[in-house]
């Protein structure tokens, strides 16, 4: 047997009230005029200090009445020993998955009600702790909150979880656990430590960081999957980008179908682009791709997967290449320029902006007062006045190019 609130049992104490009230039992001190007492013995008062209790059943009754009060107060429960080792004592943490592929189907809502039913099956002296991931953690319901007010538990993560809604970002299963495991604060060192997760555990789900830490051995995982009507899916996700390649060509994206999937046919297009500009192509179930986008003429931002039902990873937000700025400064005379048979002429042609770079030429017979990404020279012997300064800026680490002169 164990007590919710074992400090009313103290209460218990009050029974020496009424066998106080007993003892204290004096007789009628009231006078009553009687016509002789000849007829009647004498009786000699009972001291006070020899008085023995009477009424003992209605004693026992006022006893009773106080103890039972006492022990509803501190609210006793019994347990079985199988339901001691299963539940009792223990602290668990419910972590429900909110990424964007619980948008499928009904797979949130099922999740809310998994969630709701496992708070709910838990024992007052139980300790519970909710949280939510996607690619982080966000605790919801604290072990110190609920070992603050746990009376107030189901009402509190009943209105906090119709607060909460799936996502958009990924999946980041490997960090959401690796971040679990320091909510079980010193208050639950002594309990039976448990995570329920609840998740539909998606291809794609990352799970690479969990090989860099050792899992608790008193730390148990129990896995709830809920899994989609269909698992007919396509997903495109960024790839590395080709920099040797032409600006269509520096945005290559993966595209997956899943294992089980009946689909094959899809079609890769930017939103709002016209259907030329658009890649259909075939993709087995199980297997993944890399391609290059296609051509974007219109300039948009978003690239869009079609070919499934399920478009929570079918658009990718690229946001455009801003090129780099390089300065470059040619050791010469600016009114060569617009000389065809001037190194700077040629020079100033080869440099056009790109994708990925924006070249600004200068040029002047001195050193510019800013240092710049690359400096060039023509001819063998460099503009008197600037030795001593061209030492000093490949001595810095500069880059020089010397070339050849006028032929």
């Amino acid at each position: 047997m164990s007590w919710l609130f074992p400090l009313y049992l103290a209460g218990a104490a009050a029974i020496i009230a009424p066998i106080l009230l007993h003892l204290r039992r004096r007789p009628p001190q009231d006078r009553v005029e009687f016509s002789t007492l000849m007829f009647l013995d004498a009786s000699t008062p009972v001291p006070v200090s020899k008085r023995r209790l009477e009424n003992w059943l209605l004693l026992l009754l006022r006893c009773l009445a106080l103890i039972l009060l006492a022990l509803m107060f501190a609210r006793p429960f019994l347990q079985s020993e199988s339901a001691t080792a299963s539940s009792a004592n223990q602290a668990t943490l419910i972590l429900l998955d909110r990424s964007a592929s619980m948008r499928r189907d009904d797979l949130w809502k099922r999740g809310l009600v998994e969630a709701e039913r496992l708070f709910k099956a838990a024992k007052v002296t139980d300790r519970i702790a909710l949280a939510v991931f996607d690619r982080e953690l966000m605790q919801v319901w604290s072990f110190e909150e609920d070992r603050n007010t746990p009376a107030n538990r189901n009402v509190v993560l009943q209105s906090r979880l119709a607060e909460l809604k799936p996502t958009w970002s990924g999946t980041q299963l490997d960090r959401a656990l690796i971040a679990a495991v320091p909510s079980f604060d010193t208050s639950t060192a002594t309990l039976k430590k448990r995570i329920h997760l609840i998740t539909d555990l998606q291809e794609g789900t990352h799970l690479d960081a969990l090989r860099t830490i050792a899992w608790p051995a008193e730390l148990t995982l129990n896995v709830h999957r809920l899994d989609p009507s269909t698992n007919d899916n396509f997903s495109v996700a960024l790839a590395a980008r080709d920099e040797d390649g032409n600006a269509d060509a520096l945005v290559r994206v993966r595209l997956s179908n899943t294992r089980e999937s009946a689909l094959r046919d899809f079609t890769l297009a930017w939103e709002k682009g016209p259907q030329s500009d658009s890649i259909t192509a075939q993709i087995p179930p199980g297997a993944s791709r890399i391609l290059n986008a296609p051509p974007n003429s219109t300039k948009a931002t978003t690239l869009t997967l079609t070919g499934d039902k399920s478009d929570f990873d079918n658009r990718l937000f690229i946001s455009p290449p801003q090129p780099r700025s390089v300065s470059i400064h040619f050791l010469g005379d600016e009114a060569t320029r617009d000389e065809a048979a001037a190194p700077l002429y040629y020079l100033a042609r080869a440099l056009q902006p790109t994708a990925t770079l924006a070249p600004v030429l200068t040029a002047g017979k001195a050193l510019p007062a800013q240092k710049p990404d690359l400096l060039v020279i023509s001819g063998s012997t460099p503009p008197e006045g600037t030795h001593a300064g061209l030492r000093d800026f490949v001595s810095a680490g500069g880059f020089l190019h010397q070339g050849r002169g006028r032929e």
